[in-house]
């Protein structure tokens, strides 16, 4: 079987990630994963697909700047389809899945899956509604498939009468469980590792993007710090706030307490250390980290624009125009002594009940 997936970047994270943990466990003598980026550029992941024998496709490098753009990355989809006789193609866009999923048809692909991995678009406006109006009901008639990682990200992009009727689905982000056990790692060498020694260990996750919300996490956390002294934050990942959240720890002399990370650093080992994980983005599909953390006993603090579905025991909701509460909700759990908590459900987001899912969905 021969599957396309349109993305917008191989970079780590998100999307990428949920992609490579299904590829990692499947056949590759049955199935074969090949790419179509829009923005370009190898990425963390690029280097694997290739050595798991999956073929990459730039159809732009610097992304949709204007209608004429979008048009050219539309038909050069088209071809690649035309040319390499796809059994299924998965975008991983929003409404403008729309249009390369007629592409797909018109190429013939039989299995065409829209997949919506997030609750909302940072456009707004009477432009933008109408095209998202006219592009929902295109989708509907051109898809086959109609996935989202979450009940909200799934009545975003498919509306709420698909949603209930079944014809959109969700498919919930799985990771491996195997790998991600604290039982796997040693703790004192791990903490050796990253210099920690008796401090309380905050980790922040995530594009440094607006959606990821990275110096509100700055500003908490230069609150705690005011009470509990002894904490280290970990800011983990690259973009285009990443200056701006540097400059604001250099204002607020945070950088004795501050570590900033690559995207690609070691996340399972920053976990294991970890008491607790800040995630307050501004929104949210169902981030593969909080899950990741939870399963490695790391409690998150996340803002309620996160779908609460993600809570496996380890996850508390706050709202973002209440700072308050979250530095004393994350102070008093730093206080505590007892911290064991069963995961509740928790094979919802096993990557083996996930892969399967997906399976069935490729052959339906």
């Amino acid at each position: 079987m021969k599957v396309l997936h349109l993305m917008r970047s191989l970079k780590a994270g998100g999307i990428g990630t949920f992609i490579l943990n299904n590829y990692r466990i499947m056949d590759g003598r049955k199935i074969q994963f090949d790419f179509a980026i829009t923005h370009g550029g190898m990425g963390e992941y690029g280097k694997e697909i290739e050595e798991r024998g999956g073929h990459i496709y730039f159809i732009s490098t610097d992304g949709n700047r204007s209608l004429f753009d979008g048009i050219k990355q539309v038909y050069r989809f088209y071809k690649l389809c035309k040319k390499n006789n796809y059994n299924v193609v998965h975008c991983h866009y929003y409404f403008a899945n729309a249009f390369f999923l007629l592409a797909a048809k018109l190429a013939g692909i039989k299995v065409r899956v829209s997949h919506c991995h997030n609750t909302r678009t940072k456009s707004v406006g009477i432009t933008r509604r109408i095209f998202e109006f006219f592009s929902r009901k295109l989708l509907l008639k051109v898809g086959t498939v109609f996935l989202g990682c979450a009940g909200e990200s799934t009545k975003f992009l498919y509306g709420e009468d698909a949603f209930n009727k079944g014809i959109a689905k969700t498919l919930y982000n799985g990771i491996d469980y195997e790998y991600w056990d604290l039982k796997k790692l040693d703790v004192d060498e791990v903490k050796a590792k990253y210099s920690v020694k008796s401090e309380k260990v905050l980790l922040f996750v995530g594009r440094m993007e607006e959606q990821k919300n990275p110096i509100y996490a700055l500003q908490i956390t230069n609150e705690i710090h005011k009470r509990i002294p002894d904490i280290l934050l970990f800011m983990v990942g690259d973009g285009s706030l990443l200056e701006s959240a540097r400059k604001y720890a250099n204002d607020n002399r945070m950088n004795e307490y501050i570590k900033f990370l690559p995207a690609n650093s070691d996340i399972r080992e920053l976990q294991s250390i970890s008491d607790i994980m800040i995630a307050p983005s501004l929104w949210e599909g169902l981030s593969i980290a909080y899950i990741e953390a939870q399963k490695m006993k790391t409690m998150v603090f996340s803002s309620d624009q996160v779908p609460y579905e993600v809570d496996m025991g380890y996850c508390k909701h706050y709202p973002l125009g209440e700072p308050n509460t979250w530095i004393n909700g994350i102070c008093d759990y730093l206080s505590e002594k007892s911290r064991d908590i069963i995961l509740e459900n928790p094979q919802r987001f096993d990557i083996k009940e996930t892969s399967n899912k997906l399976l069935s969905y490729y052959n339906s």
